[in-house]
């Protein structure tokens, strides 16, 4: 059986070949190794690949973004995006081309080829639809019988008719939940509770019995572990709508962290029955769930691998735009404020520092126009660009 050809289109001549022994050693051929766009129309043209492995950021006129959508046009060939970091301009001009996946750098072989035969597949399948000709789409899946939310969840302490329409209302404005039935939504809304916090308030604790998923409504929590010495150390900061709290539940083992609030802070308390009815029922919901913890996980990848960076500068450039990013992903349509309230010992736990040179950072990126520190306890980023652009060129080694 023909080993699939794979076509690499790197312009490091060293990233390269670590890409081409790591192929070989998976089974998989290697037509070439193109440095830029034109290279890669050559080889493509000349040997036919299965595959193109495409870097993000090539050298020249042409990217591989561009590259990669001209490929689209041109060849029936899938594109997978390789990169060492992408920032959310260039991630969203990257979804448009709708390439068959993304490995990132540096990348293990399981994950490479986990990203290649999942591409390839996809590819076949796109290949056999298309020469079957068009199908006349039938619904025949079956009608998923909507429970008794009251009696599913027996302990459910029942909101007023008026927190129930809040409630329905949130849920609504969230994907994918809000793919459910008004139905649904209503039966889920009849047995969820809603509660405010004042600032600094622990909503959750390390070991406590998971009965319920969590989902901040508006104000913020931050999600943090405690060491064996007792330190506390803070890992994620969920603004509203975001569904970690909510995720987590799907294990059945009790929390693994503590969640404290931020500032004034209210929470939508959502049943674990509920949650299990949700993604043993719905099968695209549940994809698109699991899809968002993958998601979590690859960026706990990419800044845990920033952290790992000698220099603290780069480090907590990586944390503020990380912040940056899941406040606009969670902010329900509406346009993010850059700004959010954290403390100097909050970022000096993301970033492994002390809060003393957090300051002096913080006071640096101030003097050279990257943030705003004239609210007392918030940060607000005022040129996000130069952010992004410190780690580009920390990441890509200057490039």
């Amino acid at each position: 059986m023909r080993r699939p050809l794979v076509l690499i289109v790197e312009d490091e001549s060293v990233v390269a070949m670590d890409i081409k022994e790591a192929l070989l050693s998976l089974n998989y051929d290697v037509s070439g190794r193109a440095a830029s766009a034109a290279e890669a129309d050559e080889l493509l043209q000349q040997k036919k690949p299965d595959l193109v492995l495409m870097d993000i950021y090539l050298e020249g006129e042409v990217d591989g973004i561009a590259a990669a959508a001209k490929i689209k046009e041109e060849y029936d060939v899938p594109v997978v995006f390789l990169t060492a970091y992408a920032d959310k301009s260039t991630l969203d001009r990257a979804k448009v081309i709708e390439p068959y996946g993304y490995v990132l750098k540096p990348f293990r072989q399981t994950e490479l080829r986990t990203v290649i035969e999942l591409a390839l597949h996809k590819h076949r399948s796109e290949q056999e639809r298309a020469q079957a000709g068009p199908v006349e789409a039938v619904d025949e899946r079956p009608r998923i019988e909507v429970p008794d939310f009251r009696s599913l969840v027996k302990s459910a302490h029942q909101p007023s008719h008026a927190m129930q329409v809040t409630i329905k209302n949130f849920l609504e404005s969230i994907a994918p939940i809000s793919d459910l039935s008004e139905e649904v939504l209503q039966g889920i809304a009849s047995v969820c509770a809603v509660q405010s916090y004042p600032a600094h308030a622990v909503i959750v604790h390390e070991g406590a019995e998971r009965k319920e998923g969590f989902i901040v409504m508006s104000g913020r929590v931050a999600v943090y572990k405690t060491s064996a010495g007792g330190k506390e150390l803070v890992v994620e900061l969920l603004g509203a709508a975001d569904l970690f709290g909510f995720l987590t539940v799907l294990e059945k083992a009790r929390f693994p962290f503590s969640a404290r609030t931020q500032t004034v802070t209210r929470v939508l308390w959502v049943p674990r029955e509920v949650i299990f009815y949700i993604t043993d029922n719905y099968s695209e919901i549940s994809r698109e769930l699991f899809h968002r913890v993958l998601e979590r996980l690859r960026k706990a990848h990419d800044l845990s691998r920033s952290l790992a960076h000698d220099k603290v500068e780069v480090r907590v450039a990586s944390a503020l735009c990380a912040m940056l990013q899941t406040l606009a992903e969670h902010s329900n349509g509406k346009s993010a404020s850059p700004e959010f309230e954290m403390t100097r010992q909050e970022l000096g736990e993301l970033v492994g520092t002390t809060p003393e040179t957090i300051s002096r950072i913080l006071n640096r990126m101030e003097d050279e126009g990257m943030v705003d520190l004239s609210n007392s306890g918030k940060v607000r980023i005022v040129d996000s660009k130069s952010l992004e652009e410190m780690l580009k060129n920390s990441m890509r080694g200057g490039k």
